[in-house]
């Protein structure tokens, strides 16, 4: 090798129009193509060296929240241990129901009722107040001898009702731990969902409908699309008459 390159030099310095200098040796420049070689075995010098960046552990620390990485708490809400599904628009999820759900539904369906049915609602709890009076009246009576029924007072009239004072707790046809389906409608880029459901709620012999929009977590999502509605955020309500 080493004679092959001190031809090529020798050749080299015979071209013709060689701006070469007379006295340079066509060893030299083998000596020369060598050294450099050996220089770039040996890698980059110390000045090099001194360009290279140097890489800090804060440089593996994930400083983007919406970048998906498996090491981040935020973005896109991937782990390394979880089920990551990404969910889209139109899919369907089941909301269990809690009490403290049920009775948002049972306020909102009294307070959409007609005037007629707040009406019957009025006569129905007077009724049940009068039969109370008239039990409670006639035990007492039966106890009596006839002098305290003569020095009695009269029987307590019954109290004035207003419609606050209506319950419907005991005539709305659902109950905690029912389903309400749901939809996705938007996802979000932290990974949490805007679903909305609807479900016709029984209401003595008829049914209202009842809708609901709210915001969920991906991560309370369970792997059969179902959520307890304890954890549905900011949700309205809303009852059609």
């Amino acid at each position: 090798p080493s004679a092959q390159r001190a031809s090529e030099a020798s050749d080299e310095w015979d071209q013709p129009g060689s701006d070469k200098r007379a006295d340079q040796n066509p060893y030299e420049r083998m000596d020369q193509a060598a050294r450099d070689e050996s220089r770039q075995e040996r890698g980059p010098t110390q000045q090099q060296t001194a360009r290279i960046k140097r890489v800090t552990k804060n440089d593996f620390v994930d400083q983007s929240g919406d970048s998906g990485s498996l090491w981040a708490a935020e973005g896109e809400s991937n782990f390394f241990f979880s089920k990551n599904r990404a969910r889209s628009p139109g899919d369907i999820i089941t909301v269990t129901l809690e009490s403290e759900m049920l009775r948002d539904i049972t306020l909102e369906v009294k307070r959409s009722l007609s005037i007629a049915e707040r009406r019957k609602e009025l006569d129905i709890l007077e009724a049940k107040q009068e039969a109370q009076l008239t039990k409670g009246t006639d035990g007492a009576k039966a106890t009596e001898t006839k002098d305290q029924v003569a020095t009695s007072a009269a029987a307590p009239e019954a109290a004035d009702l207003s419609y606050s004072s209506v319950d419907l707790s005991g005539v709305i046809g659902m109950k905690a731990g029912d389903s309400i389906l749901a939809e996705i409608v938007e996802r979000y880029s932290n990974g949490n969902y805007k679903i909305r459901g609807s479900k016709r709620v029984p209401y003595r012999n008829t049914t209202k409908l009842m809708s609901f929009v709210g915001i969920v977590r991906g991560n309370d999502l369970t792997s059969e699309e179902k959520i307890p509605s304890g954890k549905i955020y900011e949700y309205r309500l809303q009852v059609l008459r």
